[in-house]
């Protein structure tokens, strides 16, 4: 009897652990599309926050690429570089104000889920599209150059 008791208890916990393991498993539940409102607040905050980066990135290139060049040269044009070094600060500055704005803002319109979901959708446009993640080597025609 004893036996019987052991092999039906041992059965019971097996199956218990098989379906304890199986619900482990499975992928937790796809959150709810966003809604129509949502995407309409979304849209512009991603949209402008990529162009104003875009525009940042562009013109940061291109002071880095002066500033190399007046560290390629042997005479230093001290005022010159200074005032590089001033507008790429500036820029970076500009770049990361803008990313933590578009931040904030998402996080005041969707919930956890649908925030990951946004910055991996993001991720893979920029992926997809070098040129609006601001990681092109063309120069931006809306930008003027650095002026030293």
């Amino acid at each position: 009897m004893n036996l019987r008791r052991i092999l039906t208890t041992l059965a019971a916990t097996l199956v218990l652990a098989s379906t304890t393991v199986w619900l482990l498993a499975q992928a937790p539940p796809a959150p709810a599309p966003l809604t129509e409102q949502q995407l309409e607040r979304i849209r512009p905050i991603v949209q402008g926050t990529t162009a104003e980066t875009a525009r940042a990135q562009a013109r940061l290139a291109e002071c880095q690429r002066e500033l190399a060049g007046l560290y390629a040269r042997y005479e230093l044009d001290e005022a010159a570089a200074r005032k590089l070094q001033d507008e790429i600060v500036d820029l970076r500055r500009q770049l990361l104000t803008a990313h933590h704005r578009m931040q904030k803002a998402l996080r005041a319109t969707v919930n956890a889920e649908h925030l990951e979901r946004l910055r991996r959708r993001l991720e893979q446009a920029a992926a997809a599209d070098p040129e609006a993640s601001g990681q092109s080597t063309s120069r931006s025609q809306t930008t003027p150059p650095c002026q030293p």
